[in-house]
């Protein structure tokens, strides 16, 4: 994770792109335009938007399991949240956090586990059901 944005100050970043005053609506293809610009500034080939038809698209195509969280492995052997919990998730219900250590899944210790067996535990539980444990 960059938390130095590859060297741009962000906040001078987002307000070289924002509407000017009185400029309006940009429209959506200006937008994305904008957005786009933006992110390629970051220099990371993982980062991106999505129009709102090719998100929709993207997500029609993979199967989504979860609590809408993602999670990565740490060097110290354990979990964090590491991005922040999907608007309306069950995890973002919860008041789930960016950077919360996974300690348990379903009563399963993730101490030394690695984030595909988190899902695992959280597939194997009660269909409408997890339970997480977090600091």
């Amino acid at each position: 994770l960059d938390r130095s944005f590859h060297g741009e100050d962000w906040p001078a970043v987002r307000r070289e792109y924002a509407p000017a005053p009185g400029e309006g609506d940009l429209g959506d293809a200006e937008l994305m335009r904008r957005v786009k610009a933006m992110y390629k500034r970051l220099g990371d080939k993982y980062s991106r938007a999505l129009s709102p038809a090719d998100a929709e698209a993207l997500t029609a195509k993979y199967d989504v399991t979860g609590v809408g969280i993602n999670l990565k492995a740490t060097e110290a052997g354990g979990m964090v949240v590491s991005s922040i919990p999907v608007d309306g998730s069950a995890a973002a219900e919860a008041g789930v956090q960016l950077g919360d250590l996974l300690v348990e899944v379903n009563g399963v210790d993730m101490a030394g586990k690695t984030p595909f067996d988190a899902l695992e535990a959280i597939e194997a539980g009660e269909p409408d059901a997890v339970s997480l444990s977090l600091r």
